[in-house]
């Protein structure tokens, strides 16, 4: 599937700006870890997986696994460009976070990670 890639900057400030996902990735849940499954390894007993399949910067199709809060952070920079910040806000509503500052520095953290591996390109321009 051809997924072109949608006008950006590297460069801009996640967290201030309005970010621009991989449009070539799919954000998956599974109740069984079926990237694991193997042979070697027959899980006896459900564990909720969160994976996220993409295209990387050179075409090379690749996953990795979420925890649950960097997936639903992942859906949320997804969803009508926003900023790092108000994503990471979004979250700390949805979980009630008792701290919001701390889910702040984890936030950054994670959208660091996900335009290091190319889940997240930069920012509009």
């Amino acid at each position: 599937m051809d997924c072109p890639t949608p006008d950006h900057r590297v460069d801009g400030d996640l967290m201030r700006s309005p970010v621009v996902a991989n449009p070539a990735l799919l954000n998956l849940v599974y109740c069984w870890p079926v990237h694991r499954i193997g042979p070697d390894f027959r899980p006896r007993r459900p564990e909720p997986t969160h994976l996220v399949l993409y295209r990387d910067r050179d075409e090379i199709v690749r996953f990795t696994q979420l925890t649950p809060a960097s997936a639903r952070l992942l859906a949320l920079l997804g969803d009508c460009h926003p900023s790092g910040e108000v994503a990471i806000s979004r979250l700390a509503e949805e979980l009630a976070h008792p701290e919001p500052s701390r889910l702040l520095a984890f936030g950054r953290e994670e959208i660091g990670k996900f335009q290091q591996i190319g889940l997240l390109l930069g920012v509009l321009p």
